[in-house]
């Protein structure tokens, strides 16, 4: 019996030589096949959606964005003439363009700010120096001064009147990394168990002053702190502590050793702060005065106009960390979230970031996008359908008796660092005015969240 054998359709077998043969069935050797325009299309479109989301940030291609540019890198090199290939190609290239994120320009007025915060830095070096100079010439006396802190007099052989009000030089202190608690205060070491110890006071008024100015010269000259500096102070007291690093350090002992109190902060070259009683935020760092007197010449502006656009508001608030006008950026907040005092601590905590961000970071920013102005409270007073089926008397009762108004607008803005490269991606920023509130300007935009940025 003869088994009849159905031929194979043609589409099949024309599907099936043209693995055999290595082209695509649709393929001809001058037309690219509609699979292999679909899948670059489909590739490309996975790119195109982190295009869309960066922002105009820099990011990664990946692996899936990586194969489209293959994929379409191998169709523009066999099939350049074609107009599906060449949009591609097209989009492909802007594609890439915008994974190199945007740029701006940046000018010398642009970094003007870090221009004069390098020569305000220069100015407290100088007299930090000299300062030193005249503060440090004690340190070679040996009736007021122990000479050699190390290794340390011990405390179990020598008379505590033979150091008392003695000056001690401690270098290599990390503040606060190298404190520990004890007995309600807190203290740094200085030393070792075989060379004996030095427990400077942190919790004292002197110390606490001098770590102040310190603050205030890397907040208002852009002073750049390392991690260790060195401590002047006098020897006050012999105690019995437990020096160590981390609450969990196993098999730390108990030492005796001398108690100072400090004087003086010093990190050579750079700034030196000082307990000063005279003062009257308890202590300052040297050229201070002059430093003041110059910054004053930035903070003519502490406060912003009463009808700035919500853009310019950005940019002042920008201006008030570059130029460490810290009025100008109170007011360039909503003073709701000012009222408490955990409020105003947090107001100092965030600018103090954004002063380090912008010296460290980023220089300037645009504005990419704002979105369209939000009602959150009161009356609408755009055109609304509503209107056609309510009386006017309704509609007089219902004006009457409106909350203010609370209006809101969210923009988002990208930052750029002194090489005109975009910085992370778009950030958020939101701004807010109020029509009647206590403490609050009529109809002026402030700043609810977004900072610092």
């Amino acid at each position: 019996m003869r088994t009849l054998t159905k031929p194979l359709p043609m589409l099949t077998f024309l599907f099936l030589a043209s693995f055999i043969i290595g082209h695509p069935l649709a393929a001809q050797d001058d037309v690219p096949s509609k699979l292999s325009i679909a899948t670059a299309d489909y590739k490309l479109r996975g790119l195109e959606h982190k295009v869309k989301v960066s922002g105009g940030s820099p990011f990664a291609l990946g692996g899936d964005g990586q194969d489209a540019l293959k994929r379409i890198a191998a169709l523009y090199k066999q099939f350049p003439d074609h107009p599906k290939v060449l949009a591609l190609f097209e989009r492909a290239k802007t594609a890439v363009r915008a994974s190199k994120g945007t740029f701006a320009d940046i000018t010398p007025e642009i970094l003007a700010y870090r221009d004069q915060a390098r020569e305000l830095a220069g100015t407290v070096a100088r007299h930090s120096s000299q300062r030193w100079s005249e503060i440090s010439a004690v340190l070679k006396d040996p009736k007021q001064t122990i000479v050699e802190p190390f290794p340390v007099p011990d405390p179990a052989r020598v008379f505590f009147e033979d150091v008392e009000g003695k000056l001690v030089l401690l270098d290599g202190i990390e503040y606060p990394m190298m404190t520990f608690p004890m007995g309600g205060k807190t203290y740094a070491f200085s030393g070792s168990a075989s060379k004996g110890y030095y427990y400077v006071d942190t919790s004292s008024r002197e110390f606490i002053a001098a770590y102040e100015a310190l603050k205030r010269a890397e907040q208002d000259a852009a002073v750049k702190l390392p991690v260790s500096w060195k401590i002047m102070g006098t020897i006050v007291d012999a105690r019995t502590m437990v020096p160590r690093i981390g609450k969990g350090t196993e098999g730390a002992t108990a030492h005796l050793g001398w108690v100072v109190k400090p004087l003086a902060i010093y990190v050579p070259d750079v700034v030196l702060a000082e307990f000063n009683e005279a003062s009257p935020a308890g202590g300052s760092y040297a050229g201070e005065v002059e430093i003041k007197s110059l910054l004053a010449d930035n903070r003519t502006v502490s406060e912003a106009a009463d009808d700035v656009t919500p853009d310019e508001l950005v940019l002042l608030l920008l201006k008030s960390a570059q130029y460490r006008n810290y009025s100008l950026y109170l007011d360039s907040i909503d003073p709701t979230l000012q009222e408490t005092a955990p409020q105003k601590f947090l107001m100092k905590y965030y600018y103090d970031i954004f002063v380090r961000n912008v010296f460290s970071n980023h220089v300037t920013i645009k504005i990419t996008r704002t979105e369209e102005m939000v009602l959150l409270q009161g009356e609408d007073e755009s055109e609304n359908v509503e209107d056609l089926f309510l009386d006017e008397d309704l509609k007089d009762k219902l004006s009457e008796t409106a909350a203010p108004r609370i209006e809101e607008i969210k923009m988002w803005l990208q930052r750029y660092d002194e090489r005109g490269r975009a910085v992370g991606g778009v950030w958020p920023i939101t701004v807010r005015r109020y029509e009647a509130l206590d403490g609050v300007k009529p109809n002026r935009w402030y700043i609810r969240r977004g900072w610092p940025f």
